[in-house]
Parts: structure tokens; sequence; C-alpha cells
């Protein structure tokens, strides 16, 4: 019988601290997501079809920051979860342009540069995460994205039949369900300041990082 994923709850976790961070960055940093590329490929879509710029440069440098900590993930090859001093090194790096962007916004007016510079430690923070979660290799729970998880989910109906199947079936709910309630929270959090939202994440990050060292060791 196959159980569920000894690194879900990880993944969770750390899927959670991603819908918090993306809802963050929408609504704190001029409709941008820090995680979320896809919806940043619509954004700028949307604006070069208006001949906008409005909601160009934002997205533009999550895309190029996510782009940039995706290939310095690749080049530090993390991509085996067997290297432990890899990863760890790309958690602690991931970790730290996180933890630089959110001091940023607190030690720093948001003008319209810094929003820039923040969104691009962001997106370099969440490229290097997502490798890290291809690593850990839960199916289906990437961190950053879960349309096509929330398409396998409804439309995979043979998949309850097999132990199996309900395990895959379990990684899917748990990352539509933490990425919807880690939104929520972001929302909740950038009440009180854009930074207490992007700390939440931080929190979340430094804890899934230590569950899944539990699990190894």
């Amino acid at each position: 019988m196959t159980s569920t994923h000894p690194h879900l709850p990880a993944m969770a976790v750390l899927t959670l601290g991603t819908g918090a961070l993306d809802a963050a960055t929408y609504l704190g940093l001029e409709h941008v997501f820090g995680a979320n590329m896809t919806g940043n490929l619509v954004l700028l879509g949307i604006s070069a079809g208006t001949w906008s710029t409005a909601h160009f440069f934002g997205p533009l440098c999550a895309l190029v920051g996510f782009v940039a900590g995706a290939a310095l993930g690749g080049a530090m090859d993390i991509r085996a979860f067997s290297r432990p001093r890899f990863i760890t090194a790309a958690f602690a790096l991931s970790f730290l342009l996180l933890g630089a962007a959110t001091a940023v916004v607190v030690l720093t007016p948001l003008t319209t540069t810094v929003i820039w510079v923040v969104t691009l430690l962001v997106g370099v923070a969440m490229g290097m995460q997502s490798v890290l979660a291809r690593a850990v290799g839960v199916k289906d729970v990437t961190t950053v994205v879960v349309t096509s998880t929330i398409s396998v989910l409804f439309s995979d109906h043979r998949a309850w039949r097999t132990a199996e199947g309900r395990a895959l079936m379990a990684n899917r709910i748990a990352a539509v369900l933490t990425m919807g309630v880690g939104a929520a929270i972001g929302a909740l959090l950038l009440q009180v300041h854009l930074a207490v939202a992007m700390a939440f994440a931080l929190v979340a990050m430094a804890v899934s990082y230590g569950l899944v060292l539990a699990r190894k060791g």
C-alpha cells in the first residue's frame, strides 16, 4: 500500500507561504505575483495588448527574477534531492533573498523603483524555491501554481480506486487548499503591513525546510 508522500506536510506549508506571498505582492506591490508566473505572463500580455505600461515592469521584474532563480538553482545542481549540501545552500540563499526583500519593504519607502527591486528579489527567491520543490518531488505539489493540479484533481476519477491514487489525490487537495488559505492569510496580514505578510512566507519557508530535515533525519 502506498502512503501519502512523507514530505507532503513540508510542501503544504511551503505552498501556504507562497499563497500568502502572492496575495501580498499582488495587493501590495502594484498587481504583481511574486511566485505565479502564469499570472505575470498574462499581465504582460494585457499590457502589450493595451499599449499600457501601467502593469508591465513589475510583472517583467518578477518573471526575470524567477527565471534567474530557477537557472541559479539548476546551476547549483539541486535537481537531485540526494545532494543535501546543495539543497541547504539553495534554501539558505532563497531564504536570504526573500528576507532581503522583506527588509527593504520595512526600511525603504515603496517608490516605483523600490517596488521593482523588491519584486526582482522575490522572483529570484521563488524561482529557486520552485527548483527545490521539484527536487523534493511531491507529485502535483509545485508550491507555486495549482492550475494543472486542479485540472487533474477533478478529471482523474480512476485515481480514487487505488491506495497510490488516493495518496496522489491527497497531495493535490493539500496543494489547492493550502494555496487558497495562504492567499487569505496574506490578504489579512497585509492589513497590518506588507512586510508582515512577507515575513509569514519566510516563516513558512523555514518551517517547511525544518520538516524536510526532520523526515530525512
